[in-house]
């Protein structure tokens, strides 16, 4: 009776000193109950509507470096001239560059890489858009891309891009939730820090959906992207984000296993050439001690986990091996 009654009285003492934690801390070390949330994108903000229901929103031209034509980087003309190879990119915030200058992307790493080497100047089309999923990068690339006459495309691969198309009428999570009889801010922290969406409820790893209807969709979205480009007679490289890799092997790796292993069907049938950031992020990790790869983030307070600077160097050469080794820009 003594032991029950201790261990009921350190649970009660330990949810008080969470209890209070939680109501000491400054908002910034508890995003999940500011006002806005970090997964909120003010769509506003960077992009506008589009005519097209399907992209549902589109960078707005001549914002930040956002160039007039509505994408980021240098203007280049749709026509292509004949001495010119020619890269057109499709993402999301990732390959956009999000939190870094444009010079600093991978993609435009990329394009110097490539004009070094080729003999001829190459031209790197950035036409991704921070939150669009990958039926809106299909779409992307489908309506606008192709118009570039494209040597190679590229299609910057994060693991949300399953979510459904991001819009203000879908907020992260209601204003009220996790409001509770007894105000506890702690129970509220914690209904917040792991609420999900109704609909992505189920098939979730990581915060990332693995099945479902919206997963089935993104993969025929990506087998789409295959054929296309399939069609088209263009080259296609994945590039296979991740910031959560753990040191772990990839056969004991839950993440691994439900998030990447999947989608090598869809690369090999795709004809997709992959660079997957999960082995060659662990590698950097075992060669420097790192338990994570928040040292290639752009912040980690607020947390942030889109790659800084270096993060971007080491996908810029990743993708530039492989466009070299297997020929793929001719």
């Amino acid at each position: 009776m003594t032991k029950l009654f201790l261990a009921t009285g350190a649970c009660v003492v330990g949810l008080l000193v969470c209890e209070a934690i939680v109501r000491v801390l400054p908002d910034r070390w508890l995003p999940e109950l500011a006002a806005v949330q970090p997964r909120q994108l003010d769509i506003g903000s960077f992009a506008r509507p589009s005519a097209n229901p399907v992209l549902h929103y589109e960078l707005t031209p001549g914002r930040g470096e956002v160039n007039e034509a509505g994408y980021r980087g240098p203007l280049y003309p749709e026509e292509k001239p004949d001495s010119v190879l020619r890269v057109v990119a499709v993402g999301n915030s990732t390959a956009f560059g999000l939190g870094v200058e444009d010079a600093a992307t991978y993609l435009r790493r990329l394009e110097s890489l490539l004009s070094a080497t080729s003999g001829r100047p190459v031209q790197v089309v950035n036409l991704a858009v921070p939150g669009y999923n990958t039926e809106q990068e299909l779409e992307m690339l489908r309506v606008r891309g192709l118009r570039f006459r494209p040597d190679l495309v590229i299609l910057g691969y994060d693991h949300n891009d399953p979510k459904p198309i991001l819009g203000r009428s879908r907020p992260p999570m209601p204003d009220d939730y996790g409001e509770n009889p007894f105000h506890s801010e702690f129970v509220r922290y914690l209904a917040r820090k792991f609420y999900v969406r109704p609909e992505l409820r189920l098939g979730k790893v990581d915060g990332h959906v693995t099945r479902g209807r919206q997963w089935d969709t993104h993969l025929e979205a990506l087998a789409g992207i295959g054929e296309l480009c399939r069609r088209e007679g263009v080259p296609v490289v994945a590039v296979v984000f991740d910031a959560w890799i753990q040191i772990e092997d990839r056969e004991t790796s839950r993440h691994y296993r439900a998030l990447h292993a999947p989608l090598q069907p869809i690369w090999s049938k795709g004809g997709f050439r992959v660079v997957d950031c999960y082995d060659l992020f662990q590698a950097l990790m075992r060669e420097r001690g790192w338990t994570d790869t928040k040292p290639l983030w752009v912040s980690i307070e607020p947390r942030d986990g889109h790659p800084n600077a270096e993060g971007h160097r080491l996908i810029a050469d990743a993708v530039f091996r492989v466009v070299q080794d297997q020929g793929l820009l001719r």
